[in-house]
C-alpha cells in the first residue's frame, strides 16, 4: 500500500469535510429562507461526488472512494463532541454521506471508461441510487425519519428533482475532467500525511465552530 492510497482519501475526506462543515452550513440556512426547495441537495452531493472521484483517478482505487466518503463522515459526526449536539442530530447527515461514497465506489470504475452517449444515464443513476439507498437506510435504522414524514411531494422532490439537477452537475464534472485538473494543481498535497491532517483537524474545527454560531 503506498502513499496516495493511505493519505489520499483522508486528504479530499479532510476537503469534502470542510465543504460540508462550510457551503452546506450556508446552504441549509439559505434554504430556510428562500422558496426553492433542496437548495443544499442541489449541490452538496456533486461536491462529494468531485472530491470521491479525485480520490480515485489519484489512487486507482475503488476502495478510496468508501474511505473518502469515511473520512467526511467522521467529520460529520464529530459534531457531537458539542454539548448542544447529539448523535440522533448527524445520524441523517453521515447516512447520507456514506450512502453516496457506497453507490460512487460501485460506479467508479464505469464512469471512468464512459462512452459519452452512456453519461447521463450513469449520473442520473448514482444521484438516483445514493437517495434510494438513503430512504432504504433511513426506514430500517433508529433515526430520525424526517424526510419520509414529508409526503410525496417532497419525497418526490428529493428523488427526482434534485437526481436531474445533481446528473447536470456531474455531467460537468465528468465531460470537463475537473478532477484531473485539481489533481495536476494540488499534485504536492494530496499524498502527503501533513497535508491529510490539517485538512481532517480544519473540517473538525469548522464544523464545531459552526455549531456555535
Amino acid at each position: 500500500m503506498d502513499n496516495r492510497t493511505v493519505w489520499a482519501p483522508i486528504f479530499f475526506g479532510g476537503l469534502w469535510g470542510i465543504a460540508e462543515a462550510t457551503v452546506g452550513h450556508m446552504l441549509h440556512l439559505a434554504s430556510r429562507v428562500t422558496v426553492l426547495p433542496g437548495l443544499a441537495g442541489f449541490f452538496m452531493f456533486p461536491i462529494g461526488f468531485f472530491f470521491m472521484m479525485s480520490c480515485y483517478k489519484k489512487t486507482h482505487a475503488a476502495s478510496s472512494v468508501i474511505l473518502t466518503a469515511a473520512v467526511a463522515a467522521g467529520i460529520k459526526a464529530s459534531s457531537v463532541i458539542h454539548p448542544a449536539v447529539t448523535l440522533l442530530f448527524v445520524s441523517n447527515p453521515v447516512i447520507s454521506i456514506l450512502a453516496e461514497g457506497l453507490v460512487v465506489f460501485l460506479v467508479a470504475p464505469a464512469l471512468v471508461r464512459f462512452r459519452f452517449t452512456q453519461l447521463l444515464p450513469l449520473a442520473f443513476s448514482v444521484s438516483a441510487g445514493w437517495r434510494l439507498l438513503f430512504f432504504g437506510l433511513v426506514f430500517i435504522l433508529p433515526v430520525q425519519k424526517g424526510i419520509l414524514m414529508k409526503g410525496p411531494v417532497a419525497i418526490l422532490s428529493f428523488l427526482l428533482f434534485e437526481s436531474i439537477v445533481n446528473s447536470v452537475f456531474l455531467l460537468a464534472i465528468i465531460a470537463g475532467r475537473a478532477e484531473e485538473r485539481t489533481l495536476l494543481r494540488l499534485r504536492r498535497f494530496t499524498s502527503t500525511a501533513v497535508f491529510a491532517v490539517i485538512a481532517v483537524c480544519i473540517g473538525v474545527g469548522v464544523e464545531l465552530v459552526l455549531l456555535g454560531l
